[in-house]
């Protein structure tokens, strides 16, 4: 963008020099008469050395440089954010890691990176597919998933994170195959003009959104 800037400059530049070029040979002293026309004192005139029209684009551009060097500066000192993100990994709190690693390599193709465990007994392990990590903890004595939870219509009614999603292409397809493996709805299809998703459950019921996007 900047080089397209710079060129438009130029162009700009050179047509003005053209058109005041020939009134300054018909008129050697036009740009004194002319209130808009300023030189610094002892520069040379543009308009009639050939050098003196480089030092002028040089000017010029040295001058776009800093305004946009400036406009720059404000832009991101103005920016209510300045740095950027990416999506890097959702975790999940499971009664059993190795049952959960086998529902998500069963169900959604996901692979086992790497486990570990602490000296409390808790335990962890990262499974991946693409660029989607998911993180399982699995701690001694943790409280179940309540009820209310696991209806994805229900845990709107309590704050906090709800539900991740899964962006698939021909979900009546995509719901067929899981159904045969013995997947758990937890929300049928529902099929509007533009989208249609539904909720499964995994092993230790958290709710996952698979949705389509047709207009994609």
């Amino acid at each position: 963008m900047r080089s397209a800037v710079r060129a438009a400059v130029l162009l700009v530049s050179f047509s003005v020099f053209c058109a005041s070029a020939a009134r300054a040979q018909a008129n050697p002293d036009w740009h004194r008469a002319n209130s808009g026309f300023r030189m610094n004192a002892g520069s040379a005139n543009p308009f009639i050395d050939p050098d003196g029209y480089k030092a002028y684009v040089a000017e010029r551009e040295q001058a776009f440089e800093k305004e946009l060097a400036k406009q720059t500066v404000e832009a991101h000192t103005d920016a209510t954010v300045s740095f950027d993100l990416a999506w890097d990994h959702v975790a999940l709190s499971v009664p059993s890691i190795p049952e959960s690693i086998a529902w998500y390599e069963k169900m959604l193709g996901f692979k086992e990176i790497r486990r570990g465990g602490q000296p409390t007994g808790q335990q962890t392990a990262l499974i991946r597919r693409g660029n989607i990590n998911i993180e399982l903890f699995q701690l001694p004595n943790a409280a179940p998933l309540p009820e209310s939870r696991k209806n994805p219509s229900e845990d709107f009614r309590t704050h906090g994170l709800k539900h991740f999603g899964f962006e698939v292409k021909n979900l009546p397809a995509v719901l067929a195959e899981l159904k045969a493996k013995g997947v758990t709805m937890a929300f049928e299809m529902r099929d509007n003009p533009n989208t249609a998703f539904a909720f499964i459950s995994d092993n230790a019921g958290n709710a996952i959104e698979l949705i389509e996007h047709k207009t994609r």
